[in-house]
């Protein structure tokens, strides 16, 4: 019985320690490293062997674009005399660079070339308008080329002398050549100085007097304007008879320096403006008698006359029979006494 009751117990022992060996692999084997094994991943060949389409030929003329991949964008179209490069065009849509086109040649102002002059080449085309601007040499030539074909207008100033006279306007086929002589005037860049004043000044009294200076100028697009010139220190110095306040005046925005004018004698009188080294003589207004002094009679307003008086409406008493109005004498009911 003892022997019985031992071998069952190692039965059961051995069956337990098995269980528990069990258990212990499945937890350790997924941080082990016991399986060298390697899986294999099988990939099916590949057909790269594509058939290729057959493209009939373009029955088009298609022109070899020139290799540009190492020139700088805005070196395509370039000055090809050697002044100053283009700007950057005034419209991105509209293409400038790329083609095969030459532009150049002067700028004159009919006696000879304009050194440094700004030539304004312009590309119109439906999508809007394409420019650059180039400068021309000291000679007065300038060139462009690596511009694509279309409708240009080209025209020139200088930024301190000349003003754009005329443009021109023409078709170019993408590598032609074409030459041009731009014409440009000359602006009047000496200063012009007037004195305005209202005409005439009464002795004893004072008026106002001003000096004008303006110029000529050419604004960023090449066009002559005349305005003002400011900030210039104008001396004006009378002759006698008058007098002038202040001594010297700084001209406005609109080139105005004013002075005040008065008279102590009668007479036509001068003065002279002085600005910087230059001066200029200019009558000043003459100075009268001032007018005869004028009576004038105020006549004082004529009386307002009263308003006539307003009467408040009367209300009439109807004392006819049979109106059902009541007097004294009825009040007791009868006109005297009444006998029985």
């Amino acid at each position: 019985m003892v022997m019985i009751t031992k071998a069952i117990f190692g039965v059961a022992l051995a069956v337990a320690l098995g269980l528990m060996w069990n258990n212990r692999q499945a937890v350790i084997e997924p941080y082990t490293d016991t399986d060298s094994a390697i899986a294999a991943i099988q990939l099916k060949g590949l057909d790269t062997d594509f058939e290729r389409a057959q493209i009939e030929a373009s029955p088009y003329d298609i022109a070899e674009a020139p290799d540009t991949r190492a020139v700088p964008m805005l070196a395509l179209a370039r000055d090809s005399v050697g002044g100053v490069a283009p700007v950057l065009p005034f419209d991105q849509q509209v293409e400038m660079t790329g083609g095969d086109m030459t532009l150049g040649g002067s700028v004159t102002d009919g006696v000879g070339n304009i050194g440094g002059a700004i030539v304004r080449v312009e590309r119109h085309t439906v999508d809007g308008v394409g420019r650059i601007d180039l400068r021309a040499n000291s000679e007065g030539f300038w060139g462009a080329d690596g511009l694509p074909g279309g409708r240009y207008r080209v025209r020139a100033w200088h930024p301190r002398t000349h003003a754009s006279l005329d443009s021109k306007v023409f078709f170019a086929e993408d590598g032609e050549a074409v030459r041009l002589a731009i014409l440009v005037q000359p602006v009047q860049t000496a200063l012009t100085v007037e004195l305005v004043h209202r005409g005439r000044v009464y002795k004893g009294l004072s008026g106002t007097v001003a000096v004008v200076v303006t110029n000529e100028a050419v604004d960023a697009d090449g066009i002559a304007t005349a305005g003002g010139v400011a900030n210039l220190r104008v001396n004006l110095t009378p002759s006698g008879g008058v007098t002038l306040a202040p001594g010297a005046a700084i001209t406005d925005v609109d080139g105005v320096a004013r002075f005040r004018m008065t008279c102590h004698q009668l007479g036509q009188f001068s003065a002279v403006a002085t600005i910087g080294v230059e001066a200029r003589p200019f009558a000043l207004p003459p100075c009268q008698p001032a007018p005869p002094a004028q009576t004038i009679v105020v006549q004082p307003p004529a009386p307002t006359p009263a308003p006539a008086p307003t009467l408040a409406p009367t209300t009439p008493t109807n004392n006819a029979p049979g109106s059902g109005a009541s007097t004294g004498a009825d009040s007791t009911g009868s006109g005297g006494p009444t006998n029985g």
